[in-house]
């Protein structure tokens, strides 16, 4: 990692502080009755900085899409999907961003799910939108990066199997049929117990 990739990770470390900062001052000034702090005025100048954020979001992701990606998971109250398909308009650049997304919250993503899955009433929008973007993710791979599809799905099913996860097998196996990706495809209809549409 050379010294301007620290300097973009340092600049987006220090504007989530900044958000962090302002966000914990309007609690505060909603919770204090003295009126010694202006809730408005905070709430102005977190609106702007927010806003700018999402201006720059393209600029901020060139610096570093690890301290992006957390910074859209923090203070953008993980608005991922919103991200993915309003701000980036380059399809490349909309996988790197999701194999980033996918690569950094592993973990927190496969707990989302799965607490999704075993209890559908906890943090269902968050788990649905995850769900959404893990079938747009293999899509886009499906299209610009064939070669990389069935890592994806094996590594889908892998988790399916050791964290109780339940991803979007379904849903996935159609984007692989339609994308011809007859590897994966048998992997997940195998992983679905239909054995003899494995094999044809």
């Amino acid at each position: 990692m050379n010294a301007s990739d620290k300097k973009g990770e340092r600049s987006i470390r220090w504007l989530s502080e900044k958000i962090g900062m302002l966000e914990a001052r309007l609690q505060q000034a909603l919770e204090d009755n003295s009126g010694q702090i202006d809730p408005d005025e905070v709430e102005q100048k977190l609106k702007a900085l927010k806003e700018e954020s999402m201006r720059n979001l393209l600029k901020l992701i060139q610096m570093s899409r690890v301290e992006t990606v957390q910074l859209v998971e923090v203070r953008f109250e993980g608005n991922h999907q919103l991200i993915v398909k309003e701000i980036i308009k380059d399809t490349e650049e909309q996988l790197l961003y999701l194999d980033t997304l996918f690569d950094t919250l592993d973990t927190h993503i496969t707990e989302v799910i799965k607490t999704y899955t075993m209890n559908s009433n906890h943090q269902s929008s968050q788990a649905k939108t995850y769900l959404d973007l893990i079938i747009y993710r293999l899509r886009l791979t499906c299209q610009l990066k064939p070669e990389r599809v069935f890592s994806v799905v094996e590594g889908m099913v892998r988790k399916s199997k050791s964290d109780a996860a339940v991803f979007p097998i379904e849903e996935c196996l159609r984007v692989c049929q339609e994308h011809k990706q007859v590897e994966a495809s048998f992997l997940l209809n195998k992983k679905l117990g239909r054995y003899f549409e494995a094999v044809n």
